[in-house]
């Protein structure tokens, strides 16, 4: 709270003009929070029925109070949300860490939030319908604040590691039809020039795959 994070649906909308005069910070720095908006497939809510989904009224007081929002937009799972961000609903696959564990985090409650993997197409085209809906509540209502979108870490072993990291099933069958892609074949040819190794031909052609699919991520947030 010191720092300025404001994570909205956790708060009662009746508290949120106390809330934010009493923040230290200029900033309020409000991570979206993508499960919670949602009422159904393709159906989401921005304060119609639930107040404490209502962004433009949360952008109004703090804007009265003289403090500037800053809304964090995860590119991925993030640690500090339920299900890592991703609506109950599509919480089928979870990442797995190397170990074949499901990847999770304790958040500042206690909570324990486990990351669902965003290499399922489902995931994507959800977010891709929450993103475009997303833009047009903020044109239609006119809310001018900074949208950061973000990655999320963590350090193991003092190494860090992307949250976004996943050694899961569903992982496996999406990178097995990249690899069926004339043109994804042909950067695995590319990678066989300048390395003779299988299996080390087989792990940057996975952080290829990685990367691209991040890329997709953010440029649906642009």
């Amino acid at each position: 709270p010191g720092e300025g994070w404001f994570f909205y649906w956790k708060t009662s909308p009746a508290l949120w003009e106390e809330k934010i005069k009493s923040c230290l910070s200029r900033y309020l720095i409000c991570p979206i929070f993508w499960g919670h908006h949602v009422i159904s497939e393709g159906q989401f809510d921005f304060g119609e029925n639930i107040p404490e989904a209502n962004l433009k009224r949360l952008v109004d007081l703090a804007q009265t109070h003289g403090k500037e929002v800053v809304f964090f937009l995860p590119l991925g799972p993030a640690p500090f949300l339920p299900n890592g961000g991703v609506p109950s609903s599509f919480s089928r696959y979870f990442s797995l860490n190397e170990r074949e564990l499901v990847l999770c985090a304790v958040d500042s409650d206690g909570h324990v939030n486990k990351m669902v993997s965003f290499f399922d197409h489902r995931i994507f085209h959800a977010y891709s319908t929450f993103i475009a809906t997303l833009g047009q509540y903020f044109e239609s209502n006119g809310i001018e604040a900074n949208v950061f979108g973000v990655e999320s870490y963590y350090y193991e072993e003092d190494e860090i590691r992307d949250y976004m990291e996943d050694y899961s099933k569903v992982f496996e069958e999406a990178f097995t039809r990249y690899l069926s892609e004339s043109s994804n074949r042909e950067k695995v040819d590319e990678l066989k020039k300048i390395e003779s190794d299988p299996e080390k031909i087989r792990v940057l052609a996975k952080i290829n795959f990685s990367n691209s699919i991040k890329d997709l991520y953010q440029g649906l947030v642009e």
